[in-house]
């Protein structure tokens, strides 16, 4: 993210985006946005590209804060919230990441605030017991 703000400075000055209004209200819109469809697709089961929007929104959203250096509380909980229907995204083959993981090392707030679920790992290993004994109950 630093090279391409780099880029981005060098190549248009630092008032064309970075304090550019109307692009951020633009760009904060279409993240609100994408929370908004990113949860649908999450809700819908047999919807096969949701893994990939909510990648693409977590991608977006440490963009726009590192372009803007803008921290809104209430939005960074709307996206750590959505793992609570993906734990876990798979990007290609065995490549997979945590998205709270994903936020705290990207996007980590100054401040710190309630999130839900509050313990990551707590979280991961209640969710793959469950899904362990849906299995079982499954196969058996």
């Amino acid at each position: 993210m630093d090279g391409l703000c780099k880029t981005i400075l060098d190549e248009t000055g630092k008032d064309f985006v970075f304090k550019n209004k109307t692009f951020k209200e633009k760009y904060l819109e279409y993240i609100k946005y994408k929370i908004e469809v990113v949860n649908i697709k999450l809700s819908n089961a047999g919807d096969m590209e949701a893994h990939s929007a909510y990648m693409t929104l977590l991608i977006n959203y440490s963009l726009y804060r590192k372009l803007f250096n803008d921290e809104d509380s209430k939005l960074y909980k709307k996206i750590w919230s959505l793992q609570k229907m993906c734990p876990i995204i798979i990007l290609y083959n065995n490549l997979c990441l945590n998205p709270g993981h994903f936020l705290v090392k990207k996007c980590p707030l100054k401040k710190p605030t309630k999130t839900e679920p509050k313990d990551i790992g707590e979280f991961l290993g209640t969710e793959l017991v469950q899904k362990d004994q849906e299995f079982s109950e499954k196969v058996d």
